[in-house]
């Protein structure tokens, strides 16, 4: 794209909602307005952090508009600037120099994240202050801005305007008062220059701020006095004018202030994104400000590539990676295999052993070619330390239950044959993606496992991840409720007027309560409140920690994502998970579990009192009284099994063997409850409803459901059975039905009827099997989930 002209003109700083409770515009809707003025790129520059950054990639990537990928970040200046500005560093939190920089290229974007890294890890302030002896890229890497009257430059020239009532004159003379502001801004530009490789531009911006106006033509003439090129921008903070009052209620928000006390804010200021006649009317005189915009896009073109995956180093001496996943698998399985035939005798016949032996090579075989053996090393090192340690590791939650690898491993502590758990619904050779261990822990213990991985890989290499709080409906009516000074009392009432539902919008709660409108038609200040609401709700409003997410890099983090501190000193990403992920690093779930800790605890009062040597994975799954007991209701404190209308299924349904278990699980979904097929399965089990197999073949596999089509796995196996589709392609079979689009559909159809005439099975039947399989499909839960 950098052969391509850009344009007229570009938006070069401007702030996104993750510029938190500052910003407020949506990625999408910035990239779409910019296409729609018909501008070829647009930046992104939010204060101190990359939180958007990835996403602000692909939603550019998708229109076709160039990405440019910056950040407005906070630093400290130089000591020769710092020296004149006493009154400004007694202020806290804005004891920083603000300073726009824009990635030229793939190595610039890395140096981006590292120095917006800097600012949080070589401070101890609030604001991520980015030490000067941080920020000294390599010249080819990055342009800089210099930024709003905050910037370093801006506030020189403000200072040379205060002190001086000719500035320019002041320059080109040696008057005394003037003449340490005249050595700094000389030092500053010398420094700059060499820093930016020529490519420090001067900001031109007007957001109808008195000082703003008429320090601009100063701002320029220097520029011109020290040989640096002007650029104009907008800083715009939100996306139309409409939402100023909107805007300044955010900023009330972030400060803690009500709108009555907001200082420092002019109400004739506009940080709306100006449409490209507005730019040029405003800056009509100075057009090289406006031209040098599309240059600086022109020079830009950062490329990132997304799918590959970057694990730290798990070195085994004497072995490579492949060498020791394949040893320690098959110890592993030996292992497994000898309880197994303690438990089962002489049911585990020679065949069986061997179809184990089969299968773990096979899935051996699909793990190193998709390249992720030392995930599977690494996942195994911290588990198994875990146990070593005493430490309550759940026993296997998702689709990593489907694995004989991770069982033999002891990843897991599931045994996916005789369940019939399907090694391709977690990892897929048809459609490469990264693996995925749900992990749980003991609540009370998991920061040990965390604090182990810390160590063995280094504390630069582990982070958390970032998720953000948004301002949903209730908060947001809360906030600009007190915002606005509306009395507390009055604001509760009306918030408690929103529905209490999951995800609940404004929109929706105004359609389902008529008393909103109701109290906004009488009374103004709270449709003011509503109004102001519903243009704020849905903004990211805060950071804060995954629950279970952690990330191991090969290498420093700040070489793959920015970083940020959390407020227990750990290391956090500032991308969220699927933007991580995206980059290329690899979630670990560490998930901590209170289930388990109790559980841990009752172990313990047992071997205490009753049984010295009792081991809870040798407990029997075949136990009649236990049965007695779900099936009386009496599921109180068990996982998953506790809640109310949980324990009404378990009256009704009377499970009587861990197939019903796992089952009971996949059914109490608002899905299968609406469609009538808890009811089926209910009167199948106890014989009231006859159970029909279109085909013979269909028997194993819905055998154990009472042949009804309940798990995702089984759809699998039916596409793989009648119409020898391989595992691989029928979890694409599975995801295509889940989705619904009728194209994809339609393909799936013709190859699934084409495989069943092959088997020789009437084409009737098979597309009987077919609607009946797509039907399920969308009330469909992964087994090895339940």
């Amino acid at each position: 794209m950098t052969a391509q002209t850009i344009g007229p003109f570009c938006h070069l700083h401007n702030h996104s909602e993750y510029s938190l409770l500052d910003g407020a515009m949506r990625i999408q809707e910035l990239v779409d307005q910019a296409k729609a003025w018909g501008q070829k790129a647009v930046a992104l520059t939010d204060h101190g952090n990359m939180y958007g950054a990835i996403e602000f990639y692909s939603t550019c990537q998708s229109a076709g508009i160039k990405p440019l990928i910056g950040c407005e970040i906070f630093h400290e200046g130089l000591a020769t600037t710092r020296s004149l500005m006493p009154s400004r560093l007694k202020e806290p939190g804005r004891d920083a120099f603000h300073l726009v920089l824009l990635a030229r290229n793939r190595a610039g974007y890395h140096a981006l994240m590292r120095i917006v890294s800097y600012g949080y890890l070589h401070n101890d302030k609030e604001v991520p202050i980015v030490l000067d002896d941080d920020l000294n890229p390599d010249p080819s890497e990055l342009i800089a801005l210099s930024g709003c009257l905050r910037g370093e430059f801006g506030c020189l020239v403000k200072e040379l305007c205060l002190k001086a009532s000719d500035p320019l004159a002041a320059l080109k003379s040696n008057l005394a008062e003037t003449k340490a502001i005249k050595e700094a801004l000389s030092h500053h530009v010398e420094v700059f220059k060499k820093r930016f490789d020529g490519h420090y531009y001067i900001e031109l911006i007007d957001n109808n701020l008195p000082l703003q106006k008429k320090l601009i033509p100063y701002l320029a003439s220097v520029a011109k006095y020290f040989g640096l090129p002007i650029v104009a921008s907008a800083d715009a903070h939100y996306l139309r004018e409409d939402f100023k009052e909107a805007h300044m209620v955010l900023t009330a928000i972030k400060n803690d202030l009500t709108l009555s006390k907001l200082r420092d804010r002019n109400r004739d200021a506009t940080f709306h994104l100006r449409a490209p006649e507005e730019m040029n009317q405003i800056f009509q005189h100075y057009p090289e400000a406006l031209e040098n915009t599309t240059r600086i896009a022109e020079l830009c073109d950062v490329t990132l590539e997304f799918g590959k995956f970057f694990l730290p180093d798990f070195h085994i001496e004497g072995e490579d990676i492949e060498q020791s996943l394949r040893r320690i698998s098959h110890e592993g399985l030996n292992q497994r295999l000898q309880v197994l035939k303690k438990h089962y005798g002489e049911k585990l016949s020679d065949e069986a052993i061997e179809d184990y032996r089969k299968r773990l090579d096979y899935e051996l075989d699909v793990i190193i070619a998709m390249g992720f053996p030392g995930y599977f090393l690494i996942v195994q090192d911290f588990i198994n330390w875990a146990k070593d340690h005493d430490i309550p590791v759940g026993p296997g939650r998702g689709s990593g239950a489907g694995s004989l690898v991770a069982y033999a491993l002891r990843i897991t502590d599931l045994d996916p044959i005789p369940l019939n758990l399907i090694f391709e619904r977690f990892l897929n050779p048809e459609r490469i993606s990264m693996p995925d261990f749900d992990v749980d822990f003991c609540q009370s213990r998991r920061d040990e496992v965390i604090r182990y991985v810390t160590h063995k890989y280094g504390a630069e290499n582990v982070a958390q991840i970032t998720t953000f709080g948004k301002l949903k409906a209730k908060a947001a009516l809360r906030d600009v409720g007190r915002v606005l000074e509306i009395s507390y009392p009055r604001v509760d009432r009306i918030a408690k007027l929103v529905p209490n539902e999951l995800d609940i919008t404004l929109d929706k709660a105004l359609e389902q309560e008529p008393r909103l409108k109701e109290e906004a038609q009488n009374d103004s200040r709270i449709n003011d409140m509503i109004q102001i609401a519903l243009k704020i709700e849905g903004l990211s409003r805060h950071t804060s920690v995954h629950a279970a997410g952690v990330v191991i890099s090969n290498g420093a983090m700040e070489n793959f994502v920015p970083v940020y501190r959390g407020e227990d000193g750990t290391l956090v990403t500032q991308y969220e998970m699927k933007n991580a992920e995206k980059v290329g690093l690899v979630k670990f779930d560490f998930l901590g579990l209170k289930t388990l800790t109790v559980v841990k605890k009752a172990e313990d009062i047992i071997r205490a009192t009753t049984k010295a040597d009792f081991d809870i994975n040798e407990i029997s799954l075949e136990d009649p009284a236990v049965y007695q007991e779900i099936s009386s209701g009496h599921t109180c404190g068990i996982f998953q099994l506790e809640s109310s209308g949980m324990q009404a299924l378990n009256l009704k349904l009377k499970p009587s063997c861990f197939e019903d278990i796992i089952a009971v699980v996949a059914l109490f979904r608002p899905g299968p409850l609406g469609s009538g097929m808890v009811d089926d399965f209910i009167e199948r089990k106890h014989g009231r409803q006859k159970i029909i197999y279109p085909l013979a073949e269909l028997e194993p596999i819905l055998k154990d459901t009472y042949g009804i089509i309940l798990y995702q796995e089984q759809v699998q196996k039916i596409a793989s059975t009648l119409a020898s589709y391989s595992l691989g392609e029928a979890d694409l079979l599975r995801r295509a039905m889940g989705k619904k689009k009728p194209e994809e559909m339609a393909k799936q159809k013709s190859r699934f009827l084409e495989g069943a005439l092959r088997n020789k099975i009437d084409e009737k039947i098979a597309d009987d099997v077919f609607e009946l399989m797509a039907k399920f499909a969308s009330y469909g839960f992964k087994k090895s989930h339940s």
